[in-house]
Parts: C-alpha cells; sequence; structure tokens
C-alpha cells in the first residue's frame, strides 16, 4: 500500500513512520487534509489558516525559500490533526452523558 492511501486509512494514526522522511510524511498529511478539510467543524479563520498551510506549493507566489513548504505544511497537518482529534474527544463526552 502507498504511503497516500495508508493516510486514506484510519489505522495511519498508530503508525511513526521511522522509514520515510519528514518530508514525505508532510506531502501525504496535507495531500489527506486538503481532501479532508471541509469535514473539520471549524470555520473561518481557522479553515483558511490550515488550507493556506495545506498548499502544494507555499514559495511561488511568495519568493520564499522551497524548504518552508515542509514547515508550513508540518504546521497545517498538525493543526487539522488535532482540530479532528478534538472534535472526536467532543463527540466521546457527547456520547458518555
Amino acid at each position: 500500500m502507498g504511503i497516500c492511501s495508508w493516510f486514506e486509512t484510519r489505522k495511519y494514526r498508530q503508525d511513526q513512520f521511522k522509514e520515510l522522511g519528514l518530508r514525505d510524511v508532510v506531502m501525504a498529511g496535507k495531500e489527506r487534509w486538503r481532501k479532508n478539510l471541509r469535514n473539520l467543524d471549524i470555520e473561518g479563520f481557522l479553515k483558511a489558516w490550515i488550507r493556506r498551510g495545506l498548499r502544494e506549493i507555499h514559495h511561488v507566489g511568495d519568493q520564499m525559500d522551497g524548504r518552508m513548504d515542509t514547515c508550513l505544511g508540518y504546521m497545517a497537518v498538525l493543526g487539522a490533526e488535532i482540530y479532528e482529534s478534538m472534535g472526536e474527544l467532543k463527540d466521546e463526552l457527547r456520547d458518555d452523558q
């Protein structure tokens, strides 16, 4: 199974991807979240901020060093994962009540 296919399953959260470089993991995470960002229960500024970090290439219009793509993507993917986890926790707490 390819890395992008693996990221489309829920099982990817149990994997640490030690055999992959950071850039590969970030690129797969960005691809996943570009497809799934609409499913996050966030609005406005937060969603727009994450969407900007999920761009495939950031430096074209901004004239920044290409290495920044990985850094910006890392933060966007991490933010999306955090918001998704918070939503899941909120749902679990609601179910427990």
